[in-house]
């Protein structure tokens, strides 16, 4: 069933794939289809992504526009993802203890 159509996002023509058996990973995702002065509320199925681009692997039409969240709101959901993203990964570089200096060599004060 392959294939391709173009979404109008922000203004440029983005390639957008057709279902495909060996893409088994979408996921649901809701977007807003300009229809007229208004937006119509669209379940799609989205599949890769890299934070910065997603694949539409079903629900959108060649030629449909659909509505993009304020770039605001984007940098913002993407800060949280990459920071998510950090804290299951332990947020530091491998094989390096977290949580300050070792502590002192072993004798307290006045020993």
């Amino acid at each position: 069933r392959g294939g391709s159509a173009a979404a109008l996002l922000a203004g440029m023509d983005v390639p957008v794939s057709q279902a495909s058996p060996r893409r088994q990973a979408a996921r649901a995702a809701l977007v807003y289809v300009v229809k007229g002065t208004s937006f119509e509320p669209r379940v799609i199925r989205a599949g890769m992504s890299d934070l910065d681009f997603t694949e539409v692997v079903s629900g959108l039409q060649e030629g449909e526009q659909v509505l993009l969240l304020s770039a605001l709101a984007m940098q913002a959901s993407r800060d949280s993802a990459l920071a998510r993203m950090r804290r299951g990964m332990g947020g530091g570089m491998p094989g390096v203890p977290t949580g300050g200096a070792p502590g002192g060599g072993g004798r307290g004060r006045g020993q």
